[in-house]
């Protein structure tokens, strides 16, 4: 199943694989962070988008698209 990137949907399920993974659960269980990517308009996408995931001990407790950096 393909799906849109940049989007909402695909930051999400990035961290529904992420939250399914063994191997990421115990190499990141000391690590915590949070990331936005940003991706810059090209011919394909014609805006700036914003995609926010946050980790915390082997788990991603959210992600979602933002309208821009500073709302997270």
């Amino acid at each position: 199943m393909a799906i849109k990137f940049p989007s909402d949907e695909w930051i999400k399920e990035l961290s529904r694989q992420l939250n399914a993974s063994k191997t990421y659960e115990r190499s990141a269980k000391d690590w915590e962070g949070d990331f936005i990517f940003i991706v810059e308009p090209d011919d394909a996408y014609p805006e700036t988008a914003y995609l926010f995931l946050a980790l915390y001990h082997g788990k991603s407790p959210d992600a979602a698209m933002l309208t821009s950096r500073d709302e997270r």
